[in-house]
């Protein structure tokens, strides 16, 4: 918690908790996970609808989709769940970015 209070780590947040303790910390830059269906880590979608990210300065709101084929069903899910949590972030937005 240390080191990445003095803004040489940025540390990325995938619970509730933790993104407690780093605003309690007193926060700065971070990186958050948000679990849009892989059901593995990120806070939750709607934890981020209701304001638990408020007032972090996020640099990366980022997930992880479940499935690596393009054409899954659950990846448009995700990505879909992702979408509308746009504008729920101070992240800068280069919408979803994916492998090429």
């Amino acid at each position: 918690m240390a080191i990445a209070l003095t803004g040489i780590a940025r540390p990325v947040l995938n619970t509730d908790a933790q993104v407690a303790r780093w605003r309690a910390a007193g926060g700065g830059a971070c990186d958050v996970m948000v679990d849009t269906g892989m059901n593995r880590l990120g806070v939750s979608p709607q934890a981020v609808r209701t304001g638990l990210l408020d007032g972090l300065a996020i640099d990366t709101l980022m997930s992880h989709l479940a499935c690596a084929d393009e054409d899954s069903a659950m990846n448009a899910r995700q990505l879909a769940a992702f979408a509308a949590l746009r504008g729920r972030s101070t992240a800068a937005s280069r919408g979803p970015t994916l492998p090429a």
